[in-house]
């Protein structure tokens, strides 16, 4: 037998066992310098904390006949309407004629509202070629504030005979809303 032969089979085995401690070494000296540097980086951090309330806004639109203050009546149920103009303000129309009252609005929520104001004939209305408009309505009510709308009811100069003697009604709707 060829003793270079046994000689080379025994030599990666000893190379072999000559690295194995250096390895777990390099292991162990690595752990500790990750537990050090972990130990170091938790010492070395800072916190700021921040509290926060929150409260809902509100809003609440109220109607009146006159801008006396002491009069705002929640007057949001179309089938028992609690803010009517006294009949007295339309009557006696004839050809030509423009009569006009003023309501009023007031926002006493506590966020700014977006409105919208419109005019729709009343229901059982008999009234033909009338017209209606509404003025003085903002964009935005802001709260606290009155905003005065102005509704003018005109019969054209050539506004037809066939209405002497009818009647009608008008509904006025100021709507406001928050998000969508």
């Amino acid at each position: 037998m060829d003793n270079s032969t046994v000689q080379n089979s025994t030599e990666p085995t000893q190379r072999r066992s000559k690295r194995r401690p250096i390895i777990a070494f390099s292991l162990a000296t690595l752990a500790v310098i990750g537990i050090g540097a972990a130990a170091t980086s938790a010492s070395w951090t800072d916190t700021v904390l921040f509290s926060a309330s929150a409260s809902a806004a509100t809003f609440d639109i109220k109607g009146s006949l006159t801008n006396n203050g002491t009069d705002w009546i929640d007057s949001n149920n179309a089938g028992a309407i609690a803010l009517a103009v006294p009949s007295s303000t339309f009557t006696n129309l004839t050809p030509g004629t423009t009569k006009t009252v003023s309501l009023y609005v007031k926002h006493t929520g506590s966020s700014d509202m977006p409105i919208v104001a419109s005019v729709a004939a009343a229901t059982g209305n008999t009234f033909t070629g009338l017209s209606t408009t509404l003025s003085g309505a903002p964009a935005t009510l802001t709260a606290g504030s009155v905003a005065t709308i102005v509704l003018t009811v005109s019969a054209p100069t050539t506004w037809d005979q066939s209405n002497a003697g009818k009647s009608g009604g008008y509904v006025v709707t100021v709507a406001g809303q928050l998000g969508n």
